[in-house]
């Protein structure tokens, strides 16, 4: 019980220390960079998931997302989006490998939470027949992910990057303001919830 206790104490003091190491390496762009990728995804995963059920259009007016999963996208948006950019200049290698990029931070963040958790709190595919790396990604998801990366191309410039320049100034306040939401917004509006249940897979 004590080792249990101890170890629990350690793992959380670990990301505590991640966290504080990437907000003391990342400029204020960078920081507002993953804050305008959280909301990207939880905004299109909400809508999504209202709508589409295993890639089918089927209305459901039941839409969900996590916190935890729009705190991974903060933390590792920068390297999805901004340093991806630099890696790949070029427009069309850039999206034919979008879906890799996804799938990369995917099978980080869903092992991440495996090894510290026992599980993903944040998604799972693992029942379907086509998920790869115990459940964190979909291989049918690839044209989802080019059209996503498509969409991040056609935006970039009179959108989303003006976007993250505006948040900038502002970085420190939001994630502030997105602390606080992550621990009230499910236990009154009901969504999203911190973590998915657990039992639903």
């Amino acid at each position: 019980m004590h080792h249990h206790m101890m170890n629990s104490i350690c793992k959380y003091f670990f990301i505590l220390f991640m966290w504080l190491l990437w907000f003391s390496n990342m400029s204020y762009y960078y920081i507002s960079s993953g804050i305008c990728t959280g909301l990207v995804f939880l905004i299109l995963e909400f809508v999504y998931t209202s709508f589409i059920v295993d890639l089918k259009f089927l209305p459901n007016l039941d839409g969900n997302t996590t916190w935890t999963q729009f705190w991974l996208h903060i933390f590792c948006g920068p390297f999805m989006i901004i340093y991806y950019r630099k890696f790949i200049p070029n427009l069309i290698p850039r999206m034919i490998f979008f879906p890799l990029n996804i799938w990369f931070y995917e099978i980080i963040q869903g092992y991440f939470q495996i090894y510290m958790f026992g599980a993903n709190l944040a998604w799972t595919y693992i029942e379907h027949n086509d998920s790869m790396f115990r459940g964190n990604i979909r291989l049918k998801y690839y044209p989802i992910w080019f059209i996503l990366g498509f969409l991040i191309e056609i935006t970039w410039s009179a959108l989303l990057n003006p976007m993250i320049l505006r948040f900038e100034n502002y970085s420190n306040i939001l994630l502030l303001v997105f602390f606080a939401l992550t621990f009230i917004t499910e236990r009154i509006l009901g969504c999203p919830r911190l973590t998915r249940k657990i039992d639903e897979n």
